[in-house]
């Protein structure tokens, strides 16, 4: 009883120090897991519901006071995080307006691989199944290079790789039709993103995106500054571009929707810019490797002037992501 009691008042605090001060690195990784917050609260609330109804006659007055309080703290997390998460999924059906009808499809497939995936039949396997027109893959590592390039170049005759970490792992695109780099002239690592112009049937502009994950204090400053990065990149970018050529950005976004980053980076872009993953069945798109419980969204494809016909997540396998494919028309 005693160690739920506490165990609760530290829940409660620290879930509305996520809330008050989202900013804070590690309230920052906290809030990634909202989905998490709520079920702990909610058990929480249920627990003392049920305690309150049992009178808790061995608890003092003060403690139960205090529980009381917890009850009221409990049930203003559920709403305050539950609204957070599942309002991100109630999306807007008029959205999709931006769907052409009788226009030829292109089907792409985007996925983290994962650097250290050496499930290279398993990886093949996805291509060959569902046949996309392009493959776009993050963290593509030499090892890759020479187990499966030659599967995906016998395929795919037209190639883009672009190296922006330190590290030796590459952005990579694979399609069937042109491919036309833009060259941007950055120092490596600061802007981890490929940006290219796919002349399928009908042409689209294909941002690849891999942000630093915040495993470290360092890593989330670095993370943030490249997400701003890409962000005044975009601005200057879309003022470039013929008008009325769809943009897609897939990334692995190292941010959840319920981050204050996220929101941050949503109004920047603007509202022509729709989060594709609110219309699937995508709650999680990460689960850490050694302990598959934990999982959270922080893989994102973002829309401009096109919406998909087809939309759909594919596990990945030996990777910790799960992948997407969809048909653009």
């Amino acid at each position: 009883m005693f160690v739920f009691f506490w165990l609760s008042c530290l829940v409660a605090i620290f879930s509305l120090m996520t809330y008050l001060f989202p900013w804070w690195y590690v309230f920052e990784l906290s809030i990634s897991f909202a989905p998490y917050i709520v079920l702990i609260n909610f058990f929480f609330l249920l627990y003392w519901i049920g305690k309150r109804i049992t009178k808790l006659a061995w608890f003092t007055e003060k403690r139960k006071r205090i529980v009381l309080l917890l009850i009221v703290i409990h049930t203003l997390l559920v709403v305050i995080f539950g609204y957070a998460v599942f309002s991100f999924y109630t999306v807007d059906e008029t959205i999709t307006q931006y769907t052409v009808e009788n226009r030829s499809g292109t089907t792409i497939l985007f996925a983290n691989m994962y650097k250290d995936n050496v499930n290279y039949t398993g990886l093949v396997d996805v291509v060959e199944d569902n046949n996309p027109d392009i493959v776009l893959f993050v963290e593509f590592a030499e090892h890759h290079d020479e187990n499966i390039r030659s599967f995906l170049t016998e395929r795919y005759p037209y190639v883009n790789r672009t190296t922006r970490s330190a590290l030796y792992i590459g952005s990579m695109v694979f399609s069937r039709y042109p491919v036309e780099q833009f060259d941007l002239a950055f120092e490596r690592g600061q802007r981890r993103y490929g940006y290219v112009r796919v002349e399928s049937p009908n042409p689209y502009y294909l941002y690849l995106v891999h942000t630093s994950a915040p495993v470290s204090p360092l890593f989330y400053r670095m993370r943030n500054d490249q997400l701003l990065n890409f962000a005044a990149d975009m601005h200057e970018q879309d003022s470039t571009r013929e008008e009325w050529i769809p943009v897609i950005v897939m990334w692995d976004f190292n941010v959840t929707p319920w981050s204050p980053l996220y929101s941050s980076f949503h109004d920047i872009l603007g509202n022509e810019y729709i989060n594709i993953t609110r219309y699937a069945d995508v709650l999680f798109s990460w689960s850490l490797h050694w302990f598959s419980f934990l999982q959270a969204h922080i893989d994102h494809i973002w829309m401009k002037w096109v919406f998909p016909s087809s939309f759909k997540k594919l596990t990945i396998p030996g990777s910790d992501h799960d992948g997407y494919i969809f048909t653009v028309p």
